[in-house]
């Protein structure tokens, strides 16, 4: 019986040493870089600075986590916020040309929805301004696959400035789950949608959702409200 052959002493010791530089930097380094990544992003894009709380990352299970982040408008009134963001890479997305997610969860998510008394729609001015150059120069992204995303305890405030007595209105305690959810053509998902509204009324829907075409095509099984 022939034994296996054993490892050289020096391959061992720098297999060691790559791990730990890999944990170091993944660890250590990496959330910084992705914090000042996500703050330039938004910033550009939005022309409004995010607050952005701890980020943390695992190198060896490919996620991400981040937590506290708020996204200001122009006159620096909270518009979008969430306590955590948490995103799971699946290591095959490396060789396929499908952005594979195991999990995507979002933890108390939070919009807050105002037209101004001037005609001024908060959410529009976070809109990033296209011309036709910047879109006909967008290349065709590789296809998104997510096996799990998660909302959960979300909330959802529109405020009407423009009547004489201003409208206000708000949803609550949203959930939302997608399993399967894909980018790819006429490939179904399975979402099931919770919320509550200020006045206790209760919202259901379950179905299936799948692009079609470059369009998100919705089927609706269950609707209950209460």
């Amino acid at each position: 019986m022939k034994l296996p052959t054993k490892v050289p002493k020096k391959t061992l010791i720098a297999t060691a040493v790559l791990l730990c530089l890999y944990a170091m930097f993944g660890f250590l380094l990496l959330p910084g870089i992705v914090k000042s990544k996500i703050i330039e992003s938004v910033t550009s894009a939005t022309g409004q600075t995010p607050a952005v709380g701890d980020v943390s990352t695992n190198p060896f299970a490919l996620s991400l986590s981040v937590r506290d982040f708020s996204l200001p408008d122009r006159a620096g009134e909270r518009v979008l916020s969430f306590e955590e963001l948490y995103v799971n890479f699946e290591m095959i997305s490396l060789f396929t040309q499908v952005y594979t997610f195991s999990e995507i969860t979002i933890r108390l998510p939070s919009v807050r929805s105002l037209m101004r008394s001037d005609g001024s729609f908060n959410l529009m001015e976070l809109m990033p301004a296209q011309t036709a150059d910047t879109v006909s120069s967008q290349e065709t992204p590789f296809p998104v696959h997510v096996d799990r995303f998660v909302l959960s305890d979300g909330s959802l405030l529109y405020e009407d400035r423009q009547r004489t007595t201003p409208f206000v209105a708000r949803m609550d305690s949203l959930d939302l789950t997608l399993r399967d959810f894909t980018t790819r053509p006429n490939k179904e998902g399975v979402y099931e949608f919770e919320a509550e509204t200020d006045r206790g009324e209760e919202i259901r829907w379950r179905g299936t959702v799948s692009m079609v075409v470059g369009a998100i095509s919705w089927s609706m099984g269950v609707r209950t409200h209460s």
